[in-house]
């Protein structure tokens, strides 16, 4: 998401419901990005980097958003730098993007639209996926399936990692 952050304050009862469950792909430096402009994010963090960790993971597996879309769902969308070209020297990816928003708001809309969905059915598809993976437990009457322990172990894991992080 890229805003101005005195746009946040509108979002405040939505960031602080406890009931939401927000769908990331890489949760906790979305959550650092926030923090760093004040924003608390309450409820469940359901992160599909760590989703398609638990499913795919060995050495040379990339988890990154685009690469796991392409493999999971067939799909993929331009490169940020294909779409946003490369922050020129003393300016940020921030920018660029505020740049953007200003010069060619439609590409912005495009490219943040691509990752949303992307993200979002990545995490539909994933969740079915662990559903239907065994999960070797001491402990099988909590845990019948890869989707048990992605809900009761990571994703609260996220969040302490998260603030311990923030420490």
């Amino acid at each position: 998401v890229v805003m101005p952050a005195s746009t946040l304050p509108y979002f405040t009862p939505a960031f602080r419901d406890p009931t939401k469950r927000w769908v990331m792909h890489n949760a906790k430096f979305d959550a650092h990005m926030l923090a760093n402009v004040g924003v608390t994010l309450e409820g469940r963090w359901c992160d599909t980097l760590v989703m398609h960790g638990m499913l795919y993971d060995g050495e040379g597996v990339s988890h990154k958003l685009k690469h796991c879309a392409k493999q999971i769902l067939g799909w993929s969308w331009t490169e940020f730098e294909d779409t946003f070209g490369k922050a020129p020297a003393g300016k940020t990816i921030g920018d660029v993007l505020l740049e953007c928003s200003v010069q060619n708001l439609q590409k912005l809309v495009e490219y943040s639209g691509n990752d949303a969905y992307g993200t979002y059915m990545l995490y539909k598809e994933l969740e079915k996926q662990l559903a239907d993976a065994y999960a070797h437990s001491l402990c099988p009457d909590l845990f019948q399936n890869q989707l048990d322990l992605f809900e009761y172990i990571e994703v609260p894991f996220t969040k302490v990692l998260f603030e311990m992080e923030r420490a």
